[in-house]
């Protein structure tokens, strides 16, 4: 059954009649200007009197009007009120609130997903693949949460003062807990990951070498996509965020089937941009103990090992030189394969 979300009331009785209920739910964007919230039920920003917008439902002539004349946020909790069983879908151009997430059972984070996007997504709910993308921003728990809140230089956007601490940098480094952190998705089956290892060496291009073993714990096919976290010596002069990522890759394990995933680094992998080198700035890997950490988002850690880099470091299992130069390559690419 099928309600084009302009009443509320009329979803949320279909829904308690349902099995399962799918609330599909976004806003639009533009290039041109930004959004004035970031919560859904500001999209009719984008409206205005000088404008001709084909929205989701509606077309919206010289006047301004609401994205389908519902609140979408509204919508998504009366339904989820009807129906415990409520996934809701998002079709958005970045992070939004949630504040309806506690209330559903599943939240889908679908972008915009063009021409075959009902196709993809039809195949995700139903199980037919398993959904293997991790989420490239960081949700916020609340606006309040965002470096830009409450600041008198919000707009036009010309202060950038917090350096370094740009998206989940700067959630760590306030010590915020977001809705979903960066990095963050499930799978339709689970994982078990051994600790993380790092030798020296490696592919032709690398320092070091970190290898993890991922083992699918449950029924059925999936995408394990373990990501490497480097937490960097931090001074007055150098001062760092709590961890970067690193690398990740993004592998497809059969149920019961343990694969050894390696993810070579290189000199790029431990630097600093360091603004005194050569005439415009340059990458310099400064001596000290880098600890790497293996997670499922930048928030869920598993394990960890220390390298260090022309120093010594307690715990560290792999020792280098700081070596770099002003021009480092990209580390090479990750690679995985069946463990016997």
């Amino acid at each position: 059954t099928y309600a084009d979300g302009s009443s509320a009331t009329k979803a949320a009785a279909l829904a308690k009649d349902a099995d399962v209920a799918i609330v599909i739910v976004g806003d639009v964007q533009t290039e041109g200007q930004d959004k004035s919230c970031i919560g859904l039920n500001c999209s009719s920003d984008f409206i205005n009197s000088n404008s001709v917008l084909l929205g989701r439902k509606s077309i919206c002539l010289l006047t301004p009007c609401p994205l389908n004349g519902a609140n979408e946020d509204g919508l998504v909790k009366a339904v989820a009120a009807a129906q415990p069983k409520t996934v809701a879908v998002l079709e958005t151009g970045g992070p939004v609130l949630t504040p309806w997430r506690d209330q559903v059972a599943a939240v889908v984070q679908a972008w915009f997903p063009g021409q075959e996007g009902g196709t993809a997504l039809a195949r995700v709910l139903f199980g037919d693949v398993d959904p293997g993308g991790r989420l490239p921003v960081t949700f916020p728990a609340t606006a309040a949460q965002l470096s830009t809140a409450g600041d008198p230089d919000r707009y036009p956007g010309g202060n950038h003062s917090e350096g370094l601490l740009v998206g989940y940098r700067w959630y760590d480094a306030q010590g915020f807990t977001p809705a979903y952190p960066f990095g963050a998705g499930l799978s339709y089956t689970s994982f078990s990951y051994g600790p993380v290892q790092v030798q020296a060496g490696g592919p032709t291009g690398a320092v070091a070498t970190a290898t993890v073993d991922v083992t699918n714990t449950g029924a059925r096919p999936g995408y394990a996509v373990p990501q490497l976290y480097v937490t960097k010596p931090s001074s007055a002069a150098f001062p760092q965020p709590v961890r970067q990522l690193v690398t990740s890759t993004s592998v497809l394990v059969a149920p019961g089937q343990t694969v050894r995933v390696s993810l070579p680094l290189n000199d790029r992998s431990f630097a600093s941009w360091d603004t005194a080198l050569g005439t415009g700035g340059g990458w310099r890997v400064l001596p000290g103990c880098y600890v790497l950490a293996l997670g499922t988002s930048s928030r869920d850690l598993l394990s960890s090992a220390t390298v260090a880099r022309g120093t010594a470091c307690a715990g560290s299992s792999v020792s280098l030189g700081t070596g770099g130069s002003f021009d480092l390559p990209l580390p090479p690419a990750a690679t995985a394969a069946p463990v016997p």
